[in-house]
């Protein structure tokens, strides 16, 4: 490029229309324009998100985030979260920071003559109905026994779900060696029932 084509003003007339730049700096301009637009575009949405929590028409409980523990044999014996705990547990506590645990009511269950009880976390803040959005009994991820189980790590052992209601493998958070622990849900991660 030669000094004089470098050093030629051009107007920007969609931003400051009396304003002159060379074609170097409306470059960079540009740059730092399409960078600053696309944090607002990522800050906008990411507080969306946030703020849908607390609103009683979508769904703002999740199965997906509860941290009751118990003990997966065939993972090293690691432990796994899970969303039954017994009969009378306090669960408040049983959540991430900005959630609430609570029992889903109607949930009584028995597994091998013990009694359980599901819980979910919610929204501090949420008022709606506290219904079970996700199921563990769902997952298909393959196990060595030929049945499943809720532990993929997305390319053999892939994160699938066999019920038609439960059907969007969401991550729990929990890692173990190369696997994630999943639980299947009603909708996709970020989106409520109500949107669907």
């Amino acid at each position: 490029m030669t000094s004089n084509q470098e050093k030629k003003k051009v107007p920007l007339p969609f931003i400051f229309p009396k304003t002159t730049m060379t074609r170097q700096r409306q470059h960079l301009f540009l740059q730092f324009r399409d960078c600053f637009l696309l944090l607002v575009f990522l800050l906008v949405f990411t507080s969306t998100d946030v703020e849908a929590q607390g609103e009683e028409g979508g769904n703002s409980c999740d199965d997906s985030k509860c941290r009751a523990t118990r003990i997966h044999p065939w993972v090293d014996n690691d432990t796994e979260w899970t969303c039954y705990v017994s009969p009378g547990t306090d669960v408040r506590d049983l959540c991430p920071d900005g959630l609430e645990g609570r029992i889903i009511p109607n949930s009584l269950t028995q597994t091998d003559g013990v009694d359980f009880e599901l819980f979910t976390c919610c929204a501090l803040d949420y008022v709606g109905p506290v219904e079970q959005t996700c199921s563990d009994i769902a997952c298909s991820s393959p196990d060595w026994e030929g049945g499943g189980n809720c532990w993929g790590d997305g390319f053999q052992d892939p994160m699938t779900c066999r019920s038609a209601k439960y059907r969007f493998p969401r991550r729990t958070g929990m890692v173990s060696l190369i696997y994630v622990q999943y639980v299947c849900c009603t909708s996709p991660a970020g989106k409520s029932d109500s949107s669907m």
